[in-house]
This record gives structure tokens, sequence and C-alpha cells, in this order.
């Protein structure tokens, strides 16, 4: 199957067709990702902080996707999670174009620091 929600809803809806559809993950390095995507196919979609989900220590050694899962399901079923709180994807874009603004003027402002100190030599 494509990595993609739009695939993953038609899968679902030849699979079992008229059923509510629910998806958990923990949060990552990916962000929010999955999240815009599989909302946007009508997937209600929860994410939860990685810290948040019960681990045995052996557990937390022997990871795998397979008990990951589990637990993640475990966890949705009983609705003991807390969501992870989500943006809008447009304020998300505006932040980003402030972090690239601000990381501008920082080499901005290292470059005319460096050319000054070349001049004083």
């Amino acid at each position: 199957m494509p990595p993609s929600a739009t695939a993953l809803r038609s899968f679902l809806d030849g699979k079992f067709p008229g059923g509510e559809y629910v998806a958990c993950y923990e949060s990552g390095f990916t962000g929010f990702s999955t999240y815009y995507p599989l909302s946007a196919s009508g997937i209600e979609c929860h994410i939860v902080n990685a810290a948040d989900v019960p681990t045995a220590q052996y557990k937390s050694v022997m990871k795998t996707d397979r008990s990951d899962s589990l637990k993640l399901a475990r966890m949705l079923a009983s609705e003991a999670y807390r969501d992870v709180h989500t943006r809008p994807r447009e304020e998300l874009d505006d932040r980003a174009v402030m972090r690239l603004r601000y990381r501008t003027q920082k080499r901005i402002a290292g470059m005319k620091n460096s050319w000054m100190e070349t001049c004083k030599l």
C-alpha cells in the first residue's frame, strides 16, 4: 500500500464500508505530518506524547512496532490518553516563516560582526 492517507482511506472503505476509523500514534520527529492528511481524509486522529505511554522496563529495551501498536490500541480503547495539542496548519506555516526570518537576521548580524572584525585588523 502506498504511504498516503487517501490510499489508506480507500482501502478501509473497501474492506470495512461504513466504518468509523480512528488513528493514534506517538509524537516524534515527523511532527504532525501524518495528522493533517489523516484528518483531511476523514479519519479521526490522536497524537499522544511518547512519554505518556506506559511501558515495562523489558518492553522499553525490546521495542517493536507490534508491541507499540498494541499499547496504543489499549490506550485508545480505554480512553487513557491525553492528546498532544495540534495547531492549525496555517499557524505552523506562519511560525516556520517567523523562524526563518529570525535565523536570517542572526546570520546577517553574524556576517556584519565578522566583517567589522576584519576591518579592525
